[in-house]
């Protein structure tokens, strides 16, 4: 990959790039893409499902998408991706380009209710997902406290364990027991993915659940707001060092002499190694 700008992650920022052992899961919205007004109105850079392909090539198949869009979304915007996805917070998955279904579809009674509060008000863009419905109100921030009054509302004809969740102007009604934080923890019981460091990069509370997996699983919460400077393209930028590092030193290390030591150690000699 030319003109990589490996300064940015090894020193600027202070991350450590990505090398073998690593199981990475990657948020999308916020994360690799930048937030729009609407969930359709995304800018995807054009090499960016290569840029993941080739990562989980290097990392032997542990590379996992982490999004809350729904599956046919994440198909139609990376139409090429090879790797994992966990969709709808954990509640539809794709694993070795098998689908599987963890959660009920969210109750149709809501459908009606759904309409009139919508249709009143145009810029609300409901989002109709399997095992929740999400809305929208980034096109006139506003209307967000009437979004969650709406929802409470709603959620209180329904028995208890059904949540709304407010992030980035999207209140998302959703069925208990699903969230990103369970779905990572299962995803590191699959064989490519257990016993690696895990590491998480993503951008907002909806992804708290999954900081908890990873620092539970021994590995790493990045959060891009913090870390990144809220700026996907600089997490994307980190992603394609990582991968000008894999591709220049393709040998594995000796797990042997180094199954007890961090990421950034690891990837501190393979930064070192390359740079000879």
């Amino acid at each position: 990959m030319a003109d990589v700008d490996l300064t940015l992650t090894a020193q600027d920022i202070g991350i450590p790039l990505i090398g073998p052992g690593t199981a990475l899961f990657l948020d999308f919205d916020g994360t690799l893409v930048d937030i729009a007004a609407t969930p359709q109105s995304i800018t995807v850079p054009d090499d960016l499902g290569s840029l993941i392909n080739r990562l989980a090539e290097h990392l032997d198949g542990s590379v996992c998408l982490v999004s809350g869009r729904t599956l046919a979304d994440l198909n139609q915007f990376l139409p090429d991706l090879a790797a994992d996805i966990v969709a709808e917070h954990g509640a539809v998955e794709r694993i070795d380009m098998i689908e599987q279904v963890h959660a009920a579809r969210w109750p149709e009674s809501w459908r009606a209710a759904l309409g009139e509060f919508a249709g009143s008000r145009p810029a609300i863009v409901v989002e109709y997902k399997h095992g929740s419905v999400a809305l929208h109100c980034r096109k006139d921030p506003a209307l967000l406290p009437a979004i969650m009054r709406f929802a409470n509302d709603l959620l209180r004809q329904l028995p208890s364990g059904y949540g709304a969740v407010s992030s980035n102007l999207t209140v998302e009604l959703r069925r208990p027991g699903i969230d990103k934080g369970k779905a990572i923890a299962r995803i590191l019981q699959h064989p490519r993915y257990r016993g690696k460091y895990p590491v998480f990069a993503a951008d907002d509370v909806t992804d708290l659940p999954g900081f908890k997996a990873v620092r539970d699983g021994g590995g790493r919460p990045l959060h891009v707001g913090s870390l990144f400077g809220g700026k996907p393209a600089n997490v994307r930028r980190w992603l394609a060092a990582s991968l000008h590092i894999c591709s220049r030193d393709t040998q594995q290390p000796d797990r042997s002499q180094s199954g007890n030591r961090s990421l950034p150690n690891l990837v501190e000699d393979r930064c070192a190694a390359a740079s000879s």
